[in-house]
């Protein structure tokens, strides 16, 4: 499952293509639309929320323009791998909202994809190659322990 964050409504229309990618492949996720600035505590809520194990989730992708302090503080206040897409906004073009987010502290890491049209898409792809290897890992250890169940019952 993967959670996208919009730091703002305006967002969601830059982040198109990778929704669009996300349904395409059928790859589970949802929306939300929480501001950092504007709203710090419900922020912090979400984060409690996956701290708390109420959301199933694998990695979220953080779409936010400006000072794009949304991925930072949701990687910092959580162990899920954070993908972060700076939007591009009218006065410096992305390149503030890009800055905030590869400027993460460190044990707050956040993967950025570029300023470019197909940023979004890219972002999506980045998660569903994870999400492979996550599945591709965990049927890994199911079949090693199936595996080795099996051999401890035909050893006796």
């Amino acid at each position: 499952m993967i959670h996208i964050i919009y730091g703002s409504a305006s967002d969601k229309d830059y982040f198109k293509q990778g929704i669009e990618y996300l349904i395409k492949n059928k790859i589970q996720f949802r929306e939300f639309i929480i501001s950092a600035h504007r709203n710090f505590k419900r922020l912090n809520q979400y984060i409690d929320k996956i701290n708390a194990g109420e959301y199933r989730l694998d990695a979220a992708i953080c779409v936010a323009g400006l000072a794009a302090v949304m991925p930072g503080i949701i990687a910092a206040g959580t162990e899920i791998t954070v993908i972060a897409v700076p939007v591009p906004k009218k006065y410096f073009d992305g390149i503030d909202a890009l800055l905030s987010i590869i400027q993460s502290p460190s044990g707050a890491p956040v993967v950025s994809v570029g300023l470019h049209e197909k940023a979004p898409l890219n972002a999506a792809v980045f998660a569903h190659r994870m999400l492979r290897k996550i599945e591709k890992a965990q049927n890994g250890k199911y079949l090693k322990g199936k595996i080795q169940r099996r051999k401890r019952l035909t050893d006796k």
